[in-house]
Formats: structure tokens, C-alpha cells, sequence
């Protein structure tokens, strides 16, 4: 996986023709932004309001739908708090709340998956899918086998 593809990567670069607008004020930067997200939203999105990026994004954008959107695939805690200090730096550049809707969904639907009450607990990976809280010993990665919890409020 490269670095393009790294699921916190890609959500910083969601930012960067806000950050670029900020001294440019070229008109077209605002265009992008939204073409990017919207792109991202067709390509990986869930209804969290993230892209699925469990570690990195999962498959190419050519590769069928179910590869790329799988239910079964999450957003790991770091890329949910990079997207949403994306999304709030779009908000502030741009004055869309659109981005700022998207911060809140964000927070309600994925964010407190990664903050939960079990000391041990590593590596969140909230999954749209899932319906119930459960906090298991699972090998996600090969050779690990600590703790992960998988949950979500949305449908």
C-alpha cells in the first residue's frame, strides 16, 4: 500500500485545495473540494460520512463496488479525526456548512467508536455494518491479536 492510498493520508489531503484557496483565492480550488469529496463519497463512502479505509483505501477505484465499499470494511480512529479536521478546515475556508454537517455526522456516527471505555482497546475500527456493540479478541492484522471494537450508530 502506498502512501496515496493510507486512509489518514487521503484524509488530509481532502484539505489541501482548501489550505491552497486560503492564499490563492483561486475560484476553481473551491470546485475541487467538492469534486474531490464527492468523488470520494462514490468511490469509498459509507454512511458515517467517511471513506472505507481500515488501514488504507481498499481496493482501486476501478475495482467492482463491493471491493471498495464493503460493509464489512471500516475507518480506522486516526483517518475519523483527520477527516474531521479536514471537513472543519474546508467549513472555515469555503463557509459551506455542508462540511460542517459532515464534521457532526462524522462525530455522532464514527468518533465515539474510537473513544471507548476499554483500557486495552488499540485500534478501533468502526464498522458500518454492524449493528451491536462487541468488544472481542480478533487477529484484524496478521499477528495481532489485541483487542479491537467494532460499532456504529448508523444504519
Amino acid at each position: 500500500m502506498g502512501q496515496h492510498a493510507h486512509g489518514v493520508n487521503s484524509a488530509m489531503a481532502m484539505k489541501s485545495a482548501a489550505l491552497l484557496h486560503r492564499f490563492t483565492r483561486n475560484a476553481t480550488l473551491k470546485a475541487l473540494s467538492r469534486q474531490r469529496v464527492f468523488d470520494m463519497d462514490r468511490l469509498y463512502g459509507t454512511a458515517t460520512g467517511l471513506v472505507v479505509a481500515d488501514e488504507g483505501l481498499p481496493a482501486s477505484p476501478l475495482a467492482p463496488e463491493a471491493s471498495r465499499k464493503s460493509p464489512s470494511r471500516g475507518t480506522e480512529l486516526c483517518a475519523i479525526v483527520e477527516s474531521m479536521f479536514s471537513y472543519s478546515e474546508m467549513f472555515s475556508v469555503f463557509g459551506d456548512v455542508a462540511y460542517a454537517d459532515r464534521v457532526e455526522r462524522i462525530a455522532f456516527n464514527a468518533l465515539q467508536v474510537g473513544i471507548v471505555a476499554v483500557p486495552h482497546a488499540r485500534v478501533c475500527v468502526p464498522v458500518c455494518a454492524c449493528v451491536r456493540v462487541c468488544v472481542r479478541e480478533c487477529a484484524y492484522y496478521l499477528g495481532d491479536t489485541h483487542f479491537r471494537s467494532f460499532w456504529n450508530l448508523s444504519p
